[in-house]
């Protein structure tokens, strides 16, 4: 007995023949949501949220101006003189992801125990410290203590401390502004 073309075999059915996939075979099904399980629903959501971290460190440091900022030290009047004006140069990671302290450079008047003064220039290329999420940071190398908060409009201050053998400042200040 022959089959009609329209009637299927049951082996044929069970292949999958008769489910819309050649032009002949009929109306495909209805899509079914509930074939997408939650393995599935887990992975995508997984990537989604990946992807959203990603991106929330770097809008967050994307606020802070990158590149080299200048300014100036001031010190109080100490015993062998009047007050002292310095330099200051600090460059933030143009590249960096969050901004990280490349160099430093500045000059300070210490006083020394013996009742003279002394200047003194730090110039150090480094892979220096992160800026938080504060966009503040904490350097510190042998008897430099440099600390310091970076803000949205250009700008940067901070305060310091150096020593170098007997002589030293303490609470000594800065402000930068980018270039």
């Amino acid at each position: 007995m022959r089959r009609a073309a329209t009637e299927m075999t049951p082996a044929a059915r069970s292949q999958g023949a008769g489910r819309g996939i050649c032009p002949d075979d009929g109306p495909p099904p209805p899509w079914d949501g509930a074939a997408m399980n939650s393995t599935k629903r887990l992975i995508s959501l997984s990537v989604a949220l990946i992807c959203a971290a990603a991106l929330v460190p770097a809008a967050a440091s994307a606020d802070v101006e990158r590149g080299d900022y200048t300014g100036t030290t001031k010190q109080a009047a100490s015993a062998g003189g009047g007050p002292f004006t310095g330099k200051l140069e600090i460059s933030l990671g143009i590249l960096s992801d969050p901004p990280r302290i490349f160099s430093i450079d500045l000059t300070a008047r210490l006083s020394c125990e013996d009742g003279s003064t002394r200047n003194v220039r730090y110039d150090e290329v480094i892979y220096g410290p992160q800026l938080d999420s504060k966009r503040s940071f904490t350097y510190r190398d042998g008897g430099l203590d440099l600390r310091g908060r970076f803000n949205t409009k250009g700008k940067a201050h901070g305060k310091f401390s150096y020593v170098v053998d007997t002589c030293s400042v303490t609470g000594a200040t800065w402000k930068a502004t980018a270039e």
